[in-house]
């Protein structure tokens, strides 16, 4: 339990760390190009008071182009701990400790974005430890092009798993197979470049193992995404 424990505060922590990080950036200069003639432009221009004459150099980042900076992207899908107790006729089965995690790093193109996704998870029960690998992937389709200037962005998206259970004691170890449909919004609260997204859509999975299941329905989730 103690362990458990210590990697669910570790995890708030670093979670903590990046929104402060994230939200302590500078704002920058910018400027609009209204019309140009020749060497000569006419500028909308917002940012620190210049003078007539004077020569400014533009910068090479995020001042020079709001495309740059949102091309490529880290995903926390999932973060989770529980500890629960299970009854049954109304006498108690012992209670279950589960630590989940899922992690993605994927690719922008303002309209398409997809990303791997490898997750861990463990369940300890008492008499020993059950851990579960996840892989897939998700692929988003954004209704507005997922650049700096935008701070939502709706769309439509997927997103494939498969996970394989590693039993403790010799015990059953069913796979499963998910797959997920449905539609998010990204909001970009935090700053140009890290957002909150939720998902609402239609969720269906089966399992394999000794006995077969499948669960289908509707599901909502949430996700934290950094993007540089």
């Amino acid at each position: 339990m103690s362990t458990v424990s210590s990697n669910r505060k570790i995890a708030g922590v670093f979670l903590m760390l990046l929104c402060l990080i994230v939200t302590q950036k500078l704002m920058a200069a910018s400027f609009t190009v209204k019309k140009v003639k020749g060497r000569n432009a006419l500028i909308e221009y917002t940012g620190p008071l210049i003078e007539n004459g004077q020569t400014y150099k533009i910068a090479r980042g995020e001042e020079s182009s709001g495309n740059n900076h949102r091309g490529n992207f880290a995903i926390l899908r999932e973060i989770s701990f529980s500890n629960l107790g299970t009854t049954i006729s109304g006498v108690s089965a012992g209670r279950a400790s589960r630590l989940s995690f899922i992690l993605g790093y994927g690719w922008n193109h303002e309209n398409i974005e997809y990303a791997p996704l490898l997750g861990l998870s463990t369940v300890d029960t008492g008499n020993g430890s059950n851990m579960t690998f996840t892989l897939g992937g998700i692929f988003d389709y954004n209704f507005q092009h997922n650049v700096p200037e935008i701070k939502s962005v709706l769309g439509m998206g997927t997103e494939l798993t498969y996970a394989k259970t590693n039993a403790a004691n010799g015990g059953d170890s069913p796979s499963t197979t998910g797959v997920f449909l449905g539609g998010f919004w990204k909001w970009f609260v935090f700053g140009t470049s890290t957002c909150l997204r939720m998902d609402l859509g239609y969720q269906y999975s089966k399992s394999s193992g000794i006995s077969e299941s499948t669960q289908t329905g509707f599901l909502g989730k949430g996700a934290f995404a950094v993007y540089f």
